[in-house]
């Protein structure tokens, strides 16, 4: 029989928020026992914290679609953290090609007040697809860093390309089951006439080719080559193509071959971890596609073959199901999809248990959580955590079967909490994630228009507003066109702070669960049960754990090694055409660069040599180089399951097909790349279309600017262009010599300036999505700022996002504008 606890006597002990439930006329006493047992707890999640913290770094772009020469604006944010006293000194950027995980471009640049902003010039041969940036500190815990945050990117191409090339992978029918058939498509943007395009392939397995060949394209541009099942199930094979003949020229691409199942998948995740016989919980679903985007569609539940109920998945592909298991029967639920049906057998149930079921997964002052267990009388403690410290436990003690607790949560901060269930022996039994929210809209943005021209002036206010009017709020604000702006990579710091490291996989849509900075209720809820929980274990928890102390990752740490028994201290130089600093070191080689001897403002090419004197058997080596934490990225943590909360069907992917389909890749597009060459430069100067040398409009657009030649020539932002003349790089070295060492140097990040098209009127169009960047806007509370900036030639919408820290913790808002 279920009914509410007789009596509700909260005992508070020293934690605030700790006290006993009795039930069934029973009273409450204090127990010393249960007040150590609960600091315990505290104790423990406390070491937990300071070995698996979570990254408290975060990423503002300016957009998440890119082409080659475009930069790509960002701004870095550390959210504050008491317990943190690592001064954070540096911010390390790389831009990673996804797939061969090959290095693109590296930057680092100074923290201030844990902030940083900087940019990266994609080069102009970079080639399109995914990418991200991965940012980090200077904080260090063995090889890994203590912070870091990874943004999705991709770069297209602006122009049409040359040829298309389409693959695709099928389950042969003429060849063995053993075989798949890989299926080309090339379509050429003009063909050769009489001759017929070959293809000249080369496929690679984990870095070593392992076939080659030559495949008539025909003249439909077809092609078929069979290929070892094994070779796509168990790892993703490059695929790299030469295509003659072409238009004027050959053309050459590679992709990267997987094998992707079409038919769906369905996960459950039982709220709590488990089902219990004869106990009424909620079983939470998510539907996936075989290429991992979600499915919204309905899925009939069955006992014993027979239509139990049906429910209906959302746009996230969550659905939820309430279900009571009775023993001897079967559960199963039929997905039909593409014209097939899909049986997948349910999550079996425990015979005896605990359930835990959180009404109202999303609250502003009071969650009520209801326990139940398979037969009548339970002694359990409840808690409520945030895998840090203990903000709420409770003993709950009852001769009923099913009891709801109110738990008050108005003096628990914002954000993720998770409702952690002991049993009797206080081990772990069921557990539910949830999230705290009651903050208020307290940031405000508004453009002066809804719908704009081409070169037209944009205004727009801002305003920050909080209960202390001597808060100082730090923001950043940009302005891109939305088609840049991809739903599947961009996320905002409210998304961040709160979610991030709380999921076993990377979220999809992410922009949808935040809104002007108010979370949407049930799909948050929904994300919560199916996607929440299962990052940690609770051995780490209750073990103390072995974790070495964290180490600075210094831009300029090395060691000479020089030969012939030579012995230090030497002295090194380092310089460029505008700097020269030396660097001493100790007896055994050993120095340290000061950070702001490494500030290399130029951007120019920083090297390193021996000062003075010559050593012929004299090397220089950094040991803080970029590539010292990339190489050991393999080894980041990941996310890992709870072990002592049954999870075993929870990322069950059996299936039985009825009638049985086809398995096939998902169609891949890759086109080809341009032709025109990269003009490389040793001092890096360049003149855009108007004559202006070094634009940051136009970074590298055209040509090498000519010595003796006028240019116009702006030396800062908001100052008059000037006209200059041009002499050359006196003082570059195009080539170091053998004993010169070249040493990556913090940057000083560009500022990011807005031209009034309208008054310089350039005669071609200005296609810049890009319209409006501002890494650091300080406001202090009630303040209004406001911002103008000119739209370009490029038409369509336009999103301004604004987002930063406040003392109450991050905030988010965007805003829309259409240029016509």
């Amino acid at each position: 029989m279920a009914g509410r606890p007789s009596a509700f006597c909260p005992l508070f002990l020293v934690l605030p928020a700790i006290f006993i439930v009795a039930g069934s006329g029973k009273t409450c006493a204090q127990s010393p026992g249960l007040e150590g047992f609960f600091y315990r707890i505290d104790s423990s999640l406390a070491r937990y914290a300071q070995c698996f913290e979570q990254s408290r770094l975060y990423l503002h772009v300016d957009k998440t679609v890119y082409s080659a020469n475009e930069i790509i604006w960002f701004s870095a944010y550390l959210l504050s953290d008491e317990s943190d006293t690592w001064p954070h000194r540096m911010l390390y950027a790389h831009l990673v090609r996804n797939g061969d995980d090959s290095l693109i471009r590296s930057a680092q640049y100074l923290m201030s007040n844990h902030r940083s902003h900087g940019d990266i010039l994609i080069p102009n041969a970079t080639p399109p697809g995914e990418y991200r940036l991965i940012i980090y500190t200077d904080k260090l815990v063995g090889d890994t860093p203590a912070l870091l945050y990874q943004q999705r990117l991709q770069i297209r191409r602006n122009t049409r390309p040359p040829f298309a090339l389409t693959a695709r992978i099928v389950d042969s029918s003429l060849y063995s089951p053993d075989t798949l058939l890989l299926q080309l498509q090339y379509n050429p943007a003009q063909r050769v006439v009489g001759r017929i395009p070959v293809c000249q392939y080369e496929l690679y397995s984990e870095g070593r080719r392992v076939r080659h060949g030559k495949l008539p394209l025909g003249y439909d541009g077809k092609a078929e080559l069979p290929l070892p099942r094994n070779w796509v199930e168990q790892k993703p094979l490059r695929f790299r193509c030469r295509i003659t003949p072409a238009v004027d020229a050959s053309h050459t691409t590679e992709l990267e071959l997987t094998y992707v199942s079409r038919q769906p998948r369905l996960r459950f995740f039982p709220e709590g971890g488990s089902l219990v016989m004869h106990t009424r919980g909620m079983l939470a679903m998510e539907l996936m596609t075989g290429d991992g985007h979600p499915l919204a569609t309905a899925v009939d539940i069955l006992a014993d073959g027979k239509p139990l109920l049906q429910v209906m998945s959302n746009q996230e592909g969550t659905a939820l199901a309430p279900l009571v298991p009775k023993p001897w029967i079967s559960y199963t639920a039929l997905l039909r999809y593409q014209g097939h049906e899909y049986l997948f057998p349910l999550p079996l149930a425990k015979p005896e248990g605990y359930q835990l079921q959180v009404l109202n997964g999303l609250a502003t002052d009071t969650f009520r959580v209801r326990v139940a267990r398979h037969k009548a009388g339970m002694q359990v403690k409840l808690l409520l955590h945030d895998f840090k410290q203990l903000f709420w436990a409770a003993e709950i003690r009852t001769g009923l079967a099913e009891t709801t607790v109110p738990v008050p949560i108005t003096k628990v901060p914002d954000g993720i909490y998770a409702f952690t269930l002991l049993d009797e022996e206080n081990r772990p039994v069921a557990e539910r994630l949830v999230m705290r929210n009651g903050r208020s809209p307290t940031l405000r943005i508004h453009a002066s228009q809804s719908k704009y021209r081409t070169r037209d002036s944009v205004s727009i206010s801002m305003q920050w507003n909080s209960v202390d009017s001597t808060a100082i709020g730090s923001f950043s604000v940009s302005c891109a066109d939305i088609t840049r702006l991809s739903a599947e990579r961009t996320g905002n710091i409210l998304d961040a702070w709160f979610l991030a490291d709380r999921f076993d996989r990377p979220l999809f849509n992410q922009m949808q669960l935040f809104h002007n900075g108010q979370p949407d209720p049930e799909k948050l809820n929904a994300l919560l049960l199916t996607r929440g929980w299962r990052r940690y274990r609770w051995e780490d928890i209750t073990r103390p754990s072995d974790r070495p102390d964290p180490s600075a990752l210094l831009p300029g740490r090395g060691k000479v090694i020089a030969g012939k028994r030579l012995k230090g201290p030497f002295e090194l130089a380092i310089f460029n055409p505008s700097m020269l600093q030396i660097v001493r070191t100790d007896r055994d080689g050993h120095f340290e660069i000061p950070v702001q001897d490494m500030v290399n403002r130029t951007r120019s090419q920083l090297l390193l040599t021996p000062y003075k004197k010559k050593y012929e058997y004299l090397q220089v080596s950094l040991d803080t180089l970029p590539a010292h934490v990339l190489s050991n990225r393999g080894s980041w943590p990941r996310p890992a399951l709870s072990s002592m909360v049954n999870t075993e069907f929870a990322f069950s992917d059996r299936y039985l097909v009825l009638p049985f389909g086809f398995k096939e890749l998902e169609e891949v597009v890759v086109v080809g790349k341009r032709n025109e060459k990269f003009i490389s430069k040793n001092c890096q100067d360049y003149v855009c279309h108007n004559y202006v040398i070094n634009c940051e409009n136009h970074p590298g657009e055209r040509g090498v600017p000519v010595t003796g030649q006028m240019y116009t020539y702006r030396f800062r932002p908001g100052e008059t262009p000037q006209q200059v003349e041009y002499v050359g790089c006196d003082g570059v070295i195009a080539q170091a010599p053998r004993d010169f060492f070249a040493i990556p140097g913090i940057n000083v990040p560009k500022e990011y300036y807005v031209y009034d098209l309208r008054k310089s009127s350039p005669d071609v169009p200005e296609y810049n999505t890009t319209i409006y960047w501002d890494p650091i806007l300080e406001l202090r509370s009630g303040q209004m700022s406001r911002a103008t900036f000119f739209c370009s030639d490029w038409k369509g919408r336009f999103r301004i996002t604004m987002e930063g820290v406040t003392p109450n913790g991050p905030v988010h808002i965007e805003e829309e504008i259409t240029v016509e």
